[in-house]
C-alpha cells in the first residue's frame, strides 16, 4: 500500500529550507514520501537513487554528499549507524504527520528515540495494540486489550488467561509485530497448520470470517489433523482453499471421522459451496 504523507507548507516558505539547491529540497521531500510509518528509513545512497531519482543522472555519491549537507545544516533528520548499516530518522516526523495509526519499524531506532505504534492484530481476535500512542495507555497483549476501554468493546471468546504477545517486547529493536513470538494457545495451533498445509501465510492479518471460523473449530476441538485434512480433500476435488472459512466445515467432518462419529455436517454445506 502507497504512503499517504503530509508536506506542511512551512516546508516552502523555510528560510533553513531555502539554503538548500533544488536536489537536495527533491531528496528531502522522497525521503518524507518513502518513510515508513516511524518516519525512518534506509540511508543506503543507490537504494535511495533507485527509489527517488529514477529518470534522473543523480549519483549515490552525489546523494551522500547532499544528506551530509542536510543533516549538518538543519534538525529535518538524522544520519545514524547500526551494526554498520546507516540509516535516516526524520527527527519532527510526529509534528507534521497526522496519523490514526502506525506499525512498528522494520529499521532500528536511534538513541533515545521513542516510537508510536498502533495498528490492528487479529489474534485471536480484532484488537488494537498501542505503544507510546499520546493519550491511549500501552497496549500489548490480548488481556491488556481487554481491560482497555479507550480501545473498541471485545469479547474473550478463548478466554485465555495468556497474553497474546510478548509485553516485554521492544518494538524499537527492529522487531515487526508479526514476528513476535506467539504462546502456543489452540488458535494459533490450527492457525499455524492451516498456514503451512495451504502455504499461505496471514501474519495474524485475517479476514473476520477466517477468525470467527477458527474460533468455532477451537470451540469444536478440532485438532491440526482434521485442518490438514480437510485441506487435502478440496484439493483431492479441486475446490479452492481461500480462507481458513473454505475448509471449516471439511474440518469438523474429519474430527467426526477421527472421533468415529456421525458427522454433523456435509460437503456440500461449505462456505465455499454455499457462495457459488
Amino acid at each position: 500500500m502507497a504512503n499517504k504523507r503530509m508536506m506542511h507548507e512551512c516546508f516552502f516558505q523555510s528560510e533553513d529550507v531555502a539554503e538548500w539547491n533544488i536536489q537536495q529540497r527533491y531528496l528531502v521531500i522522497g525521503i518524507i514520501s518513502i518513510a515508513d510509518d516511524q518516519g525512518r528509513l534506509r540511508a543506503n545512497t543507490k537504494w535511495l537513487r533507485s527509489k527517488l531519482f529514477t529518470y534522473d543522472d543523480v549519483t549515490p555519491a552525489e546523494i551522500k554528499k547532499d544528506l551530509e549537507h542536510i543533516a549538518k545544516t538543519n534538525d529535518t533528520l538524522t544520519i545514524y549507524k547500526v551494526d554498520g548499516k546507516e540509516y535516516i530518522q526524520l527527527t519532527n516526523w510526529w509534528e507534521y504527520q497526522s496519523m490514526g495509526w502506525a506499525k512498528p519499524s522494520e529499521y532500528p531506532a536511534p538513541p533515545e528515540w521513542n516510537d508510536r505504534i498502533r495498528q490492528n492484530i487479529y489474534i485471536p481476535k480484532q484488537w488494537v495494540m498501542t505503544a507510546g500512542w499520546p493519550g491511549v495507555d500501552d497496549c500489548l497483549s490480548y488481556e491488556q486489550a481487554l481491560d482497555n476501554r479507550q480501545t473498541r468493546k471485545l469479547g474473550s471468546e478463548l478466554g485465555s488467561e495468556q497474553p497474546i504477545f510478548n509485553t516485554n517486547v521492544n518494538f524499537n529493536d527492529s522487531v515487526k509485530a508479526s514476528d513476535v513470538d506467539l504462546p502456543k494457545t489452540p488458535y494459533t495451533i490450527l492457525l499455524d497448520a492451516f498456514e503451512k498445509e495451504s502455504g499461505t501465510y496471514s501474519g495474524g492479518n485475517l479476514k473476520q470470517r477466517d477468525n470467527e471460523a477458527l474460533v468455532r473449530l477451537v470451540k469444536s476441538e478440532c485438532e491440526p489433523e482434521d485442518v490438514i485434512g480437510a485441506i487435502k480433500y478440496n484439493r483431492s476435488k479441486g475446490f479452492p482453499v481461500v480462507g481458513v472459512a473454505s475448509v471449516e466445515n471439511g474440518a469438523i467432518i474429519e474430527r467426526d471421522k477421527r472421533l468415529g462419529r456421525t458427522a454433523t455436517v456435509n460437503r456440500s454445506d461449505t462456505p465455499t459451496a454455499r457462495t457459488q
